[in-house]
């Protein structure tokens, strides 16, 4: 799906080597990440649960999946795709 395409391409122009020596965008950056990858969970249940849209939940999850750096919130997504 496109949407992943497009997001592969982001992560890996946001790569973190980009900000070397700058621990404050660094941490700026895993927050911006931690935030999009919990919004994108919500989505992905909301996708599950009000439309019953399994594909396009898994795909989403999945994009959360990618950003997670949170345990909370990776030990949450092991348990929705399961």
């Amino acid at each position: 799906m496109k949407s992943t395409l497009i997001f592969n391409y982001l992560a890996s122009h946001l790569d973190k080597s980009h900000f070397k020596g700058d621990a404050d965008a660094k941490e700026a950056l895993d927050e911006s990440f931690s935030a999009l990858a919990w919004t994108l969970r919500s989505l992905s249940v909301d996708a599950y649960n009000d439309e019953r849209n399994t594909e396009m939940a898994l795909e989403i999850i999945e994009l959360a999946r990618q950003l997670a750096k949170d345990p909370d919130l990776q030990k949450r997504i092991a348990d929705d795709v399961k």
